[in-house]
């Protein structure tokens, strides 16, 4: 299957979302699909709330008229934070406009700004494959800007199409599917970067031929209806593919990856304005300043483990030359244009950095969205239990995925056939009867031994390799205490728990992993570090405003408290009631 052909696990993954679309939605995908039935417009105005008055183009207006991108209305951009910040209510569809906007814009301004550097590049990764001395004309050079261009702005449209109900809380759930964990080992390995379920299934969806044949069948209407021909000349989904995981065909075509998935890619520059926005929180960064500076700076691209050189193969990637280890690089690695920032615009660096762990602080780890974000976690995994104990596969479950948008969890609380404690957990979420913050854990408001205790406490549960089974044993030990009291002796100590409505909650803080390259150093050899210390920002985030909490339902409130420390007791170790005071949580 094209690039995938050396990737089984993701050729399988694609395989299966087009059968999916084809068989759920035959109208648009299926063999005999005769939508669209009406004229195209070439483009189409649409008004945003951040943005602005922006024009859309046919073949994102036909995409935008498809199921699969019509169901992000209907999936909060940030989960359930609506529960704590009312007018949260975004949507995916929203944010997936408005990446579209901002990367347009920003691939713009740098078209402007590098003009020369761009027709260059572009003459070296299209020319020697359709001119066999390796040049063409100005004609052409600009129609494969164009090209490119329209791609960008496709992946910015598609990048969101794998999400579920309420976002990333149930990416948390199905992520852990095999056939989905498999293929995004196969992703990160075909990518070089770290890549979750979400970005498969995008990933995968934009690869799918139903989609292709859909764009076909719009622009045949479209050249049906007398427009201009070139309006309809194809694009590469393949190349919308690769941007959507942040790579490119060619390493002098990286920037526009850097466009979708980096570090200042239009995805953070849409949604830390849209959810600060609908949040009500006063958090900007300068986006006009950010549009001015932004630039493409030759860097380099190491690849010490060939995932790069694997890529390139696989894409059948022309011109492209790996360079061996020398004074810059310890390792193989390649030449590539980069997205990245001059110095004199750190400033607006230091303004999405600070946005982002605002916006971490005060929405995504407030403890009532991340009591309700776990409490959705433990319906959903417990619905999957369900479908298993059916006989449904791993596709027939990730298929309930893909249909379901955030819609379908009061039909779930409605759904007297369901299991009654699914039902029951669904109807606290829908009128927002959450679990309460019991206990609130952090050495940084501790001290002597029971500092150096918890520290290290907090410091396992973070990791990834211990992070998941300590958990699982404190949670175990709080079911045990809970089973030595009435009504829970006859239940296990997992059934006890989830009556209870009891578990920790670990949030991860927020990564900045390629911000030290996203800034031109103008050849001075200046690190970021030196002049931005985000790293000790991180580090300072997560000893000093990330928490762990125990949380459980109000009506068990008291004996989840006692259950819990004594627990806590034997799995951290601490022993002195004062800080278990101190840790308590109560309304103030």
């Amino acid at each position: 299957m094209g690039i995938l052909k050396d990737y089984p696990k993701l050729a399988s993954v694609t395989e299966h979302l087009d059968t999916f679309l084809r068989r759920t939605h035959p109208e648009f995908f299926g063999k005999d699909a005769q939508r669209p039935f009406l004229e195209l417009k070439p483009q189409k105005v649409i008004h945003d709330s951040i943005w602005g008055t922006f024009s859309f183009l046919w073949r994102e207006l036909a995409l935008l008229d498809t199921p699969l991108i019509q169901r992000l209305r209907d999936i909060h951009q940030i989960g359930l934070a609506y529960q704590v910040y009312p007018s949260a209510r975004h949507s995916r569809l929203e944010h997936s406009l408005g990446v579209l906007v901002m990367a347009s814009r920003i691939f713009d301004s740098l078209a402007l700004k590098d003009r020369g550097h761009l027709r260059d590049s572009v003459k070296v990764v299209f020319g020697a494959s359709q001119h066999p001395e390796g040049i063409f004309g100005d004609e052409e050079v600009t129609k494969r800007i164009e090209q490119l261009k329209e791609e960008l702005r496709l992946a910015a449209l598609l990048h969101d199409a794998g999400h579920s109900l309420h976002s990333h809380a149930s990416e948390r759930v199905f992520g852990k599917l095999t056939v989905l964990t498999e293929a995004a080992e196969e992703l990160s390995d075909f990518g070089g970067k770290k890549k979750g379920a979400g970005e498969v299934l995008s990933f995968c969806f934009t690869l799918t031929p139903c989609l292709s044949e859909w764009l076909d069948r719009a622009g045949r209407r479209l050249l049906k209806e007398g427009h201009n021909p070139a309006l309809a000349e194809t694009v590469d989904m393949e190349n919308v593919a690769l941007m959507i995981i942040g790579r490119s065909k060619h390493p002098y075509l990286q920037f526009l990856g850097d466009i979708i998935s980096s570090d200042i890619d239009a995805d953070k520059l849409d949604y830390l304005l849209r959810d600060a926005t609908f949040a009500g929180l006063p958090l900007r960064y300068d986006v006009d300043m950010y549009l001015y500076s932004a630039q493409v700076d030759r860097d380099i691209m190491e690849d010490g483990e060939g995932h790069l050189q694997k890529l390139y193969h696989s894409i059948g990637a022309k011109n492209v030359e790996r360079q061996e280890p020398d004074d810059e690089s310890k390792c193989p690695f390649y030449i590539a244009d980069r997205l990245c920032l001059p110095k004199r615009a750190m400033h607006v660096l230091e303004q999405i950095v600070i946005c982002k762990m605002m916006l971490f602080t005060y929405v995504y780890h407030h403890p009532k969205v991340r009591s309700a974000e776990g409490l959705l976690e433990r319906l959903l995994e417990a619905r999957v239990q369900r479908l298993r104990k059916q006989n449904k596969t791993e596709w027939e479950i990730l298929e309930w995925f893909l249909r379901a948008t955030d819609a379908d969890l009061r039909l779930l609380a409605q759904d007297s056939g369901e299991d009654a404690r699914l039902s029951r957990d669904a109807y606290r979420l829908v009128n927002r009867l959450l679990p309460r913050e019991i206990f609130r854990l952090s050495a940084s408001e501790t001290s002597g031994a029971q500092k150096a205790l918890l520290a290290t406490f907090l410091k396992n549960i973070r990791d990834k390799d211990k992070g998941l089974s300590l958990i699982r044993r404190l949670e175990e030990q709080i079911g045990e205490e809970l089973r030595k009291r009435e009504p829970f002796r006859k239940m296990t100590w997992q059934e006890a728990g989830a009556e209870v409505g009891i578990w920790l909650d670990v949030p991860k803080a927020p990564k900045f992993e390629e911000t030290q390259k996203v800034v031109s150093a103008g050849g001075t050899g200046d690190l970021v570090s030196a002049m931005f210390p985000v790293h000790a920002w991180q580090h300072a985030y997560t000893n000093y405003r990330s928490y762990a909490r125990i949380y459980a339902y109000s009506e068990y409130l008291q004996m989840a408290k006692e259950c819990a420390r004594d627990a806590m007791k034997r799995i951290i170790g601490i022993e002195d009631e004062a800080f278990y005071r101190s840790a308590e949580r109560s309304r103030s």
